[in-house]
């Protein structure tokens, strides 16, 4: 038999997991990021976050990878997404494909955003 689930966000499914392990769960994404045809914009992008990122971070946005981090407190995913990625605003001028869009979830839901 099969048995029919209501469909469930990776929110949702972050927090359900960090509920069980207990940990806390840095997910971000750049949809403008990941679409961009332009090269040198993505090029631009990919430098202007390795002067400050860690190396194998870099290379997750690079890759296109799932943006999920782990970590056991959720002070250290607080600080650690609050130093990574920048609110929109902070910006400036940049375009869109330099702002990740970022949460940081614990087992009672998002405890902190970028936006």
């Amino acid at each position: 038999m099969i048995e029919v689930l209501d469909s469930r966000s990776v929110h949702d499914l972050l927090s359900d997991l960090a509920g069980v392990d207990n940990s806390a769960y840095v997910y971000f994404v750049n949809k403008e990021l990941d679409n961009c045809q332009d090269a040198a914009v993505v090029s631009a992008v990919h430098a202007y976050y390795a002067e400050f990122l860690p190396e194998d971070l870099v290379l997750i946005i690079q890759a296109k990878n799932d943006n999920i981090i782990k970590y056991l407190t959720d002070d250290a995913a607080i600080t650690n997404a609050a130093s990574w990625f920048p609110k929109k605003d902070q910006l400036g001028e940049l375009s869109d494909e330099y702002y990740f869009k970022c949460v940081v979830i614990d087992k009672q839901g998002v405890c902190w955003r970028n936006y």
